[in-house]
């Protein structure tokens, strides 16, 4: 259909603006492909190579639990090709995440990173724990975890004078051994605080900064730190005994 305003100009111009036309729609109907789907990454976007130690690494197992490192060269062979990236100078927000492939590196060493949906990375990780069995509970639960035995548990200490939390759970909120520390600590009335490594690039620096000064190379979350012990996973005898 030719456009109203073009029917007042001459036929010569009309031949002449019809190919711009054209043009512009196919660049808008691309553009709107695009961004429905997965973005591709710019000079702006973090690079992942063996030489930075300033990334937060997030693999995923073939169970469906995520496991944090800090180098490409520490996560294992069959985690390698979707691996979470967060970069503590560079953040996307909301919905998007930067994933990187290591199975392959580029000529100077770097590897390829795109932006996924954050809701596509969790759909795998619970399609893969779906297959193991009951799947971690993805919301905080309402009562301390079914097997709590004060018996088994040591007496909490009374809480620091200086009014600082007893605790600091790094975690995030798809991690149900996270929100299992926060309602285990919530049950004994000890204070403390929760970090999300993912949307908060801070707390993924200051959680690896301790992994590194309390000499561990990474692990699974939640880290914790108690009263200055660091603590990977959650484990309620390991807590309690730090806590006395």
């Amino acid at each position: 259909m030719m456009l109203q305003g073009a029917r007042d100009l001459p036929l010569s111009c009309v031949r002449v603006l019809t190919p711009w036309l054209v043009c512009l729609a196919l660049v808008a109907t691309s553009a709107c492909k695009k961004s429905a789907t997965e973005s591709a990454v710019d000079a702006g976007d973090p690079m992942v190579s063996e030489s930075r130690d300033d990334l937060v690494l997030a693999y995923m197992d073939q169970a469906g639990d995520f496991h944090v490192v800090s180098k490409p060269s520490q996560v294992p062979e069959k985690a390698r090709d979707i691996v979470r990236v967060t970069d503590p100078t560079r953040e996307l927000g909301g919905e998007l995440v930067f994933v990187s492939d290591l199975r392959d590196a580029r000529p100077d060493g770097s590897y390829p990173v795109r932006i996924i949906k954050r809701s596509v990375l969790e759909g795998m990780a619970r399609e893969r724990r779906a297959g193991r069995g009951p799947a971690v509970p993805q919301t905080p639960p309402t009562a301390p975890p079914p097997n709590l035995n004060p018996r088994d548990t040591p007496p909490v200490a009374a809480a620091q004078p200086n009014g600082a939390p007893d605790v600091i759970i790094y975690g995030a909120d798809w991690c149900g051994p996270c929100h299992q520390a926060a309602a285990f600590l919530k049950s004994r009335n000890v204070p403390f605080v929760e970090k999300n490594i993912e949307s908060d690039a801070a707390a993924a620096r200051e959680m690896k900064d301790k992994l590194r000064q309390a000499g561990i190379r990474g692990g699974s979350i939640p880290v914790l730190d108690v009263r200055g012990k660091i603590l990977v996973g959650f484990s309620q005898v390991a807590v309690s005994q730090a806590l006395r």
